[in-house]
């Protein structure tokens, strides 16, 4: 194996390692931001307890 063809699988595997982190970070933000979007009230907790 010459050093351009271990050169060119070593830039493949980190490529492929960054692609999956940023789509693995991507669906972990869109999650987030869907869970939290449905626990959220229309008012904050210490408000809420103070409206009532």
């Amino acid at each position: 194996m010459r050093r351009s063809d271990i050169l060119t699988r070593q830039n493949r595997i980190v490529y492929t390692l960054l692609l999956v982190t940023a789509a693995i970070g991507l669906a972990w933000v869109l999650w987030r931001h869907q869970y939290l979007a449905g626990r959220e009230s229309p008012l904050p907790a210490h408000a809420a307890a103070v409206a009532h």
